[in-house]
C-alpha cells in the first residue's frame, strides 16, 4: 500500500463550513494528524531530518486543529533548515513569530537562520550577521538559547566575526547540553592542536 493510500484510508473529509469550502483540501483526522506530527517531531529529534519532512502531511492535505497545525509547520521549518533550505525556513518561523513575540524557540531558531541565510554580498552579509548576532545576544543574556544546536550557531557566528573569546564560551554551551559531540564547533584550542602537522625529519 502506498504512503498515499495509507493516508487517505484515516482520512476525515468535510467542509468546516460554507465560508470555508473544501476545494481539493483533505482535512486530517485530528487524532491521526497528532500521530504524524509527533512522529516527525521524534525524527527532528533524532536527526532524521528527511523521514522528518516525509512523515509530515503536505498538500493537498491539511491538519484542521490549529495547534497541531502549528507544530507541524514549525518541525517541518526545523527539518528544513538543518537540510539547508533556510529561505523556506526562516518564511515559517518569521510568520509563526507574529504571533509569537518573545518564544525563545522560534527567535532562537529565526538568528540560527540569518546566521546561515546566503547572501551575494559583503554588506548583505554583514547586516545579516548583525541581526543574527543582536538576537543571540539578547538571548544568551537571559539565558534563553534553547538547545545545542543554538548555541552551535552563535559559536559559528562569532568565529566568523573574529570573537574567538565569544565563539569557546558558545561552543562549551553547546558540548553541554548536546546529545552527540557532532553538533558543536571545536573550542580553539582544539582547532589549534588539530592544525599542527608534525614534520617527518628526513
Amino acid at each position: 500500500m502506498s504512503r498515499g493510500v495509507a493516508i487517505a484510508a484515516a482520512l476525515v473529509i468535510f467542509c468546516p463550513s460554507a465560508a470555508r469550502p473544501c476545494s481539493n483540501v483533505i482535512y486530517l483526522d485530528t487524532d491521526k494528524a497528532a500521530q504524524l506530527v509527533a512522529r516527525a517531531e521524534k525524527a527532528v529529534d533524532q536527526g532524521q531530518y528527511q523521514r522528518a519532512l516525509r512523515i509530515l502531511p503536505g498538500a493537498p492535505y491539511r491538519i484542521e486543529d490549529a495547534g497541531l497545525r502549528r507544530r507541524g509547520a514549525l518541525t517541518r521549518a526545523v527539518a528544513e533548515l538543518r537540510l539547508g533550505a533556510v529561505d523556506d525556513a526562516l518564511d515559517t518561523f518569521v510568520a509563526l513569530h507574529r504571533h509569537k513575540r518573545d518564544d525563545p524557540f522560534l527567535r532562537t531558531r529565526i538568528a540560527e537562520g540569518l546566521a546561515r541565510l546566503p547572501s551575494d554580498t559583503a554588506r548583505g552579509r554583514k547586516i545579516l550577521d548583525a541581526k543574527a548576532r543582536e538576537i543571540f545576544d539578547d538571548l544568551e543574556q537571559r539565558d534563553l538559547i534553547v538547545d545545542a544546536e543554538g548555541w552551535a550557531g552563535l559559536a559559528q557566528l562569532r568565529e566568523r566575526l573574529g570573537d574567538s573569546d565569544g565563539s569557546d564560551r558558545a561552543a562549551s554551551r553547546c558540548r553541554a547540553m548536546a546529545r552527540s559531540p557532532a553538533t558543536c564547533p571545536a573550542e580553539r584550542s582544539e582547532r589549534l592542536r588539530a592544525a599542527r602537522v608534525e614534520v617527518p625529519r628526513s
